[in-house]
């Protein structure tokens, strides 16, 4: 369940879309069981939106989600339950992995 949200707007931030946070309450078991795989560390990259062809970007991701965005209208018509974490994990790593390639494929990083 979401708690609270906030729009963050720092100056250092190139991108056209503004970064949002989103605190939720979970259940403790579920936090506990992934909490394992946040250790990993990786480097980040910095992406440079200014210089980003966005309208590949913008492109190569509506229609690589557009499938998991009419997936999602379905789990929420059918109503989540909580069996369902696994589906919306999935979901989640898939809409994720989109963002990554369209942004390697079309944004420069640093």
């Amino acid at each position: 369940m979401v708690t609270d949200f906030d729009i963050i707007d720092i100056s250092s931030n190139l991108s056209d879309h503004l970064p949002k946070i989103v605190k939720c309450l979970v259940n403790a078991s579920v936090v506990n069981s992934i909490s394992e795989k946040c250790y990993n560390s990786r480097s980040v990259k910095r992406l440079r939106w200014d210089r980003a062809d966005l309208l590949t970007y913008y492109t190569n991701t509506g229609q690589q989600q557009e499938s998991i965005f009419y997936e999602l209208l379905c789990v929420e018509q059918g109503g989540f339950q909580c069996c369902d974490l696994e589906l919306l994990d999935e979901m989640y790593e898939r809409i994720v992995a989109v963002l990554l390639s369209s942004a390697s494929d079309s944004i420069p990083s640093c």
